[in-house]
């Protein structure tokens, strides 16, 4: 059995609230809050990751996914000029694999 964890690094925004902050994952219009800025983002990951595995076993990731405006991309590297530095948040997605897989 091997297990395999994806990282996504997404872009975040925080806003203060009354009583508290507001965390948003545009790329994905997930939300979620807390009472620091820091629990804003630490239960904005938490959504996130719950969101892509809940879209992964549904079998609806890919959809999801396009809906949202993303599309694949050969190179990464390519991905990553012009991009702005701003808050981002990484997720941490760990999948098991129950057998080998022969393709």
């Amino acid at each position: 059995m091997g297990i395999v964890s994806v990282v996504v690094r997404l872009r975040a925004e925080v806003k203060r609230e009354r009583g508290g902050f507001v965390s948003c994952a545009p790329d994905l219009d997930v939300w979620s809050q807390g009472s620091t800025e820091k629990r804003a983002l630490d239960h904005l990951a938490e959504a996130v990751r719950v969101f892509l595995v809940a879209c992964f076993e549904r079998g609806t990731l890919d959809d999801v996914l396009k809906e949202c405006g993303w599309t694949a991309i050969k190179r990464p590297e390519a991905s990553r000029k012009g991009h702005k530095k701003g808050l981002a948040i990484s997720v941490e997605i760990p999948f098991r694999a129950a057998a080998l897989c022969h393709a």
